[in-house]
Formats: C-alpha cells, sequence, structure tokens
C-alpha cells in the first residue's frame, strides 16, 4: 500500500480509522459536526449507523422514500449513532421533520431509555416546534430537564399558539397565567399577568406589586435603534420597578427621521426619563458608553430595548450590593420569550443569565471606564473585565425579566445549539487573553487605541464589508498541538520576509472532541503582539497564498465554507507516520476550489519527505522553504498596493 492515499474516499477512510471510536463515542462526533457543519463528519456517522453502508444523503434520502430507520440503524451498538446522525440533523431546519421522526421511532422501537437527556430535550422542543406536541404524550421522557419540561408544559398551556387573540378562553387564560409566574412565584416575586389586547402577548406582560423602596440613585442605560412598540413595553417596566429612585436613559444610536415620536412617547410616560441623541450609528456598545457618560446614578444598570424587567428587578439587585458592600455588582436570571410567549429554542433552556441586567457601582466604572467599541459580545468581555479587575458580580438567583427571542436578531443569527459564529470566538478568546495577561489596569475608554485585537467584522456593519487582501494565510487546526511548532516555525519565516501573515482556525472535526477545543495560547500571545492576525471565516478575504501545513483539515469540509478566495494555494506534505497522516488528495483538491476557488499545489516540508514522496509517484515537489522565502514578494506587493 502506498503511502501516500490517493483515491477519493474522505468519509471511508476516516470510518475505517474510527469505526469503534465512532460507535463508543458517537456523541463526542455529532457535537463536533454540528460546531463544523463537517459534511464528511455527518457521513461517518451514517456509515456507522448502518454498519458502513450508507452516507449522509443515502440515509436520509432512505428515511424519506420508506418513512422509517434502516434496519441497521436500530440494531444494537448502532443505536448511538444513529442517534448522533438524528441530532446533527435536528440542526439543520430543512432536516428537522427527520429528526423527529427518527427519534420517535427509536424511542418507540427501542425504548425511550436510550435517549440521553440532551437528545429526550431535543424530541421534546422539536415536537414543539414542529407544531406537534401530542407526540409527547406517548413518552415518559423522565432525563427530561426540569426547565425544559416546566416551559414546554407552560406552551401547552398558551391558549393563544395557533389560535387568534381575541377568541380567548378566561379560564384557560387564567390556568396559562399561573403557569407563566409560577418560578417567579417561587422565588418570592409577584406572578406574572397578561393583557391579549396588546400588540403582541409579550407587550401584555404585567406583574402586581404594592410595596415601593427607595435608596441611593440607579441609572438604567437603554440603547435604542430603529425602535418599535417593543421600546414602550420595555420603559414601562422600568418605570414600574418598585425601586423609585431611578434616572432611566434612553439613547438613540441615530436611527433617523421618523422615530422622534416614539422617543417623546417615552419622555411623556415618567419624569425620569431622559432621550439622549447619537451623532453617529456606532451600535449599542457606543450607545451604552453615551449612556455612562450622562449617568448620575451610585449604581448603573442596563435594558435592551424590547425586554422587560420584572418590577423587582432593581430592588432585589440593589439589596444585593447594599449587603455585599465589597461586591463589584449583581447580576440576574432572565426567562426567554418569544413574541406569543412561547419559549423553545432547540437545544436552549429557557432560563438564562441575563447579560444585560449587570449592575455595577459607579467606582467600577470610574476604575475599568466604558464597553469595547465594537458592535456585538462586548457586555460579555465587559462583564468577565468587571470581575477580572474590580471584584465578585453576585447572582441574585432568581429570574427578574423576560427577554424577548426574535428570529433575525444579531445576536440569534450569531448562535445555534452547539454552534458559535467564528468571530465571537475569535473575539472571546482575544479578550480573554488579554485580561489573563494585561495587568492592572483593565481599563477601557471610548476614543483611544485597541486594548486587544478583533475581527473586523465586529467593527463596522457585516453588509459594509469589501474582501480585504491579506499576504499569507495559515488555515490549520490552531487547538491540535501537533503542529503548533511548525506553524510557529512558518510564521517567524514569513514575518522575517515581511509578509504580515494571518492565521485561520478550522476545527478537525474527524477527531470527534465533544467539546470545542481552546486555540493553543501561543496563538493569541501571537495575535496580541500583532504578529499574526487571527482572521474569521465570515469575513471575506482576498488572499495572496493560503498555506495548508496540514492539509487533512480539509477533509472534514466544514460548512458553510469560509468566504477566502486567493491566488494560489499551497499543501504541504510530509511522510505519514500513521493512518491519520494519510491525505487523501482528490478530496482535499475538491475541497480547496470549494474553500478557496482554486486547487492546491503539493510541496514537501522536507528534503527526506521530497526523496519519499517521488518514490510515490510524485516529480518535481518544491520545497515548502522556498516558498516560505518567496513570501518576501507577497510582502512587498502588499505594501505597494
Amino acid at each position: 500500500m502506498s503511502r501516500i492515499a490517493l483515491a477519493r474516499s474522505t468519509s471511508i477512510r476516516a470510518q475505517g480509522i474510527r469505526s469503534e471510536q465512532v460507535l463508543k463515542g458517537a456523541f463526542g462526533f455529532a457535537n463536533a459536526g454540528i460546531r463544523t457543519g463537517s459534511l464528511a463528519l455527518q457521513d461517518v456517522l451514517a456509515g456507522a449507523a448502518t454498519d458502513g453502508r450508507f452516507d449522509a444523503a443515502t440515509f436520509i434520502q432512505r428515511v424519506l422514500d420508506e418513512g422509517t430507520l434502516p434496519s441497521e440503524s436500530t440494531l444494537e451498538p448502532r443505536v448511538k449513532a444513529t442517534l448522533a446522525f438524528l441530532q446533527v440533523c435536528a440542526t439543520d431546519p430543512d432536516r428537522e421533520e427527520i429528526a423527529l421522526a427518527g427519534l420517535t421511532e427509536i424511542a418507540v422501537k427501542c425504548g425511550e431509555s436510550r435517549l440521553v437527556g440532551p437528545t429526550q430535550q431535543t424530541l421534546a422542543q422539536l415536537a414543539m416546534l414542529r407544531g406537534m406536541p401530542e407526540t409527547l404524550d406517548r413518552f415518559q421522557l423522565s432525563r427530561l430537564p426540569a426547565v425544559v419540561r416546566r416551559y414546554i408544559e407552560i406552551d401547552r398551556a398558551n391558549p393563544y399558539v395557533g389560535r387568534p387573540i381575541g377568541n380567548d378562553d378566561p379560564s384557560a387564560h387564567r390556568a396559562w397565567e399561573e403557569k407563566l409566574g409560577a418560578e417567579f412565584l417561587s422565588a418570592g416575586r409577584a406572578g406574572l399577568s397578561v393583557r391579549p389586547d396588546q400588540d403582541t402577548l409579550f407587550d401584555g406582560l404585567g406583574a402586581d406589586i404594592s410595596t415601593r423602596r427607595d435608596g441611593p440613585l440607579v441609572t438604567v442605560v437603554m440603547p435604542c435603534y430603529r425602535p418599535d412598540s417593543g421600546l414602550i413595553t420595555s420603559v414601562r417596566s422600568i418605570i414600574a420597578q418598585s425601586y423609585e429612585n431611578l434616572q432611566i436613559v434612553l439613547v438613540d444610536d441615530a436611527s433617523g427621521p421618523g422615530y422622534e415620536q416614539m422617543f417623546d412617547r417615552c419622555r411623556q410616560m415618567d419624569d425620569r426619563v431622559e432621550v439622549h441623541h447619537a451623532e453617529h450609528n456606532g451600535g449599542t456598545y457606543a450607545a451604552r458608553n453615551q449612556g455612562l457618560s450622562v449617568s448620575r446614578g451610585e449604581l448603573i444598570t442596563f435594558q435592551d430595548a424590547d425586554d422587560w424587567s420584572h418590577p423587582e428587578r432593581i430592588e432585589r439587585q440593589v439589596a444585593k450590593l447594599r449587603t455585599h458592600r465589597r461586591a463589584a455588582g449583581s447580576i440576574s436570571d432572565a426567562i426567554r420569550a418569544k413574541d406569543d410567549l412561547t419559549h423553545q429554542w432547540l437545544g436552549y433552556r429557557p432560563r438564562r443569565r441575563n447579560a444585560s441586567s449587570l449592575m455595577i457601582r459607579r467606582t467600577v466604572v470610574e476604575s475599568i471606564g466604558g464597553f469595547d467599541m465594537v458592535r456585538k459580545s462586548a457586555d460579555s468581555e465587559y462583564y468577565e473585565r468587571v470581575k477580572a479587575a474590580a471584584g465578585p458580580v453576585l447572582d441574585v438567583d432568581e429570574p427578574l425579566a423576560v427577554t424577548r427571542l426574535r428570529a433575525g436578531t444579531l445576536s440569534r443569527a450569531d448562535f445555534r445549539y452547539q454552534w458559535l459564529a467564528h468571530d465571537r470566538m475569535i473575539y472571546r478568546d482575544n479578550f480573554r487573553y488579554w485580561h489573563a495577561t494585561a495587568g492592572s489596569p483593565l481599563r477601557i475608554d471610548p476614543g483611544t487605541d485597541r486594548a486587544f485585537p478583533a475581527p473586523r467584522t465586529f467593527q463596522q456593519p457585516r453588509s459594509t464589508l469589501e474582501p480585504r487582501r491579506i499576504p499569507v494565510l495559515v488555515v490549520a487546526d490552531l487547538s491540535d498541538p501537533r503542529f503548533e511548532q511548525p506553524i510557529a516555525t512558518a510564521v517567524d519565516r514569513m514575518v522575517s520576509q515581511g509578509a504580515e501573515p494571518a492565521l485561520l482556525h478550522r476545527e478537525n472535526a474527524l477527531l470527534g472532541r465533544s467539546r470545542r477545543p481552546d486555540v493553543l495560547e501561543s496563538y493569541m500571545g501571537m495575535a496580541a503582539a500583532g504578529t499574526v492576525e487571527m482572521v474569521a471565516d465570515n469575513e471575506p478575504l482576498d488572499v495572496g497564498l493560503v498555506v495548508l501545513i496540514d492539509p487533512n483539515i480539509l477533509a472534514s469540509a466544514h460548512r458553510p465554507a469560509a468566504e477566502v478566495r486567493c491566488d494560489e494555494v499551497v499543501g504541504v506534505l510530509s511522510v505519514p507516520t500513521t493512518l491519520d497522516d494519510i491525505v487523501d488528495h482528490l478530496v482535499v483538491a475538491d475541497e480547496c476550489v470549494t474553500s478557496f476557488g482554486r486547487a492546491p499545489r503539493w510541496v514537501a516540508s522536507s528534503h527526506d519527505s521530497r526523496t519519499a514522496l517521488e518514490i510515490d509517484g510524485f516529480s518535481d515537489l518544491q520545497l515548502f522553504d522556498d516558498v516560505l522565502d518567496a513570501c518576501a514578494d507577497l510582502g512587498r506587493t502588499n505594501t505597494d498596493e
């Protein structure tokens, strides 16, 4: 057998290497497949589920044609692989129906005990999202997380789902309200009420309280951009707080003509409401910084412009800080809900920590400054910076808000079950490295140089980005220590030639790791020092040279493909020492064309590798060192441009 495989057989090769691993650790492979969208890994799971008979497309077509799972997939030990494959299908909107039917069939034929907690949650949430709640009447689903079960029961009790608002049954409405407010009541808070005569059921949320509290001034900062009636709901919920000493700061993020009437309406609702206008649209966190600049409160908190805060939220968070004088801040929980006050988001639990509820002392802002001036994720950075630089942020372990869950929002588009937008991962890794290594002070002031790198997609609207020229792009799994030294050596050579290299992280999905692996710290250090730039796969790039130090990284067949077009791709070949090192050249070449618009040119990693590769049939292979020497030309070209 040749040491270099030449056949087109990515999924077959992967199955042959890992068939036992897949059957033992199927959900690890499923998680990796969901994180990366790997087409190859879907084939691996489908093959393991059917004793190697079917790839993913054939498996799915068989289900569609016959209305049932292939018989092999319901036999031991292939049930787990089938469940893992269906878990991947569940995250694809076009395959939800297949996933629900398959999970239901396994629960019936093999017993629902085969479905672990996350899989039971997938089955239950899919049934609700597909409008088939009666499916759940067939099963106990004893491993379903309690909070998921509770809100499925609440949604099933919602008398308005599938019915026009106005055709309500008063007794059904009251029974639903009781279920809806039960978690608030169990925490000692007032229960919820819903007026169905508002724009949406969400906008009808309320809670009755009789007590009022006073204390130090609290500023509530609420950024707004082209708001709808949800802003009235949000402002009303703050006006209705039991804690009365408030400064309510609305910051209009340059919404433009046509919105002044909405802001005037907010002013007229309460004398405590102020409206400040940004000169230019800068995003949520620029608007929050403007709100901080006009704040007068001893304590400062935030509110999103379409959410609803329980009337006891601010009182409870203030009480926490008055009891614990050394704490830097407090934060509380929220319940996610859609406009119709249903709560299902596949893979997510309805109750979560509410990032916008962060309440901090003025002294904290004076110490660490404001929010990072990016367009998303800066609330996560700020929360972690407060904890790292100023002290603990205390959890008020109660639901004290209902946050609106809408399709098409910026944050919703960046999160799916087991999946996170690549630019968010880069941003998170960069700010955490800064927090861990910068020392004191961890401070950001608007208008100053960036404290740490951020993807370009974070600094201007995605729709305005034009392809950016990069001389050299190294594409690799930056969590894999096997390639850390070769990549570091190559980067040093490129930098010495003036080529300004960039790195693009692509997880090797075929390793089947259950949890997302972290990028190695050495690369974060390079980025922090400005030696390299970490680029996101959703930024359009025009690259001179793409370098694949591990060509097998493309065998995973990530989807969506990176938005990269280039002049040339170089794949670096070494003599394989294990089956994992074998390169399927035809598959890698095809994936190169899909990902980068070019087939690769093969080069040898060393003289010894070139000799061995020539024995296997390669000819006229250039050495990778020669490619690195030529990077000087790329550096000059970039400078000239």
